[in-house]
């Protein structure tokens, strides 16, 4: 997931957009978008795509006019994990 934010208090905004591509259960590759206030439960809008290079591309535009925007990509959380990237096993 990538997060950006964008602080302005002299005009006292304070914004966030998350971006996210991940796989549906039907073969497609969804691109979620999810923006709002800084501390308020903000709108969500998913988009499909045939295929993750597509997905991949969009997200990549999304990103492109956010940062034209002055928005400013926050430190990258650690991946999480899914089918491509499985939770590392804890032995005791």
């Amino acid at each position: 997931m990538i997060t950006l934010r964008r602080i302005d208090p002299d005009r006292n905004m304070a914004r966030f957009y998350a971006l996210d591509v991940m796989p549906t259960l039907f073969g497609e590759w969804a691109l979620t978008a999810e923006w709002g206030r800084i501390g308020a439960s903000g709108q969500c809008q998913r988009s499909d795509y045939p295929d993750e290079t597509a997905a991949l591309a969009a997200l990549t535009e999304r990103l492109r006019r956010k940062t034209r925007r002055g928005y400013q990509r926050m430190s990258p959380m650690p991946p999480r994990a899914d089918a491509r990237n499985p939770a590392p096993q804890v032995s005791g």
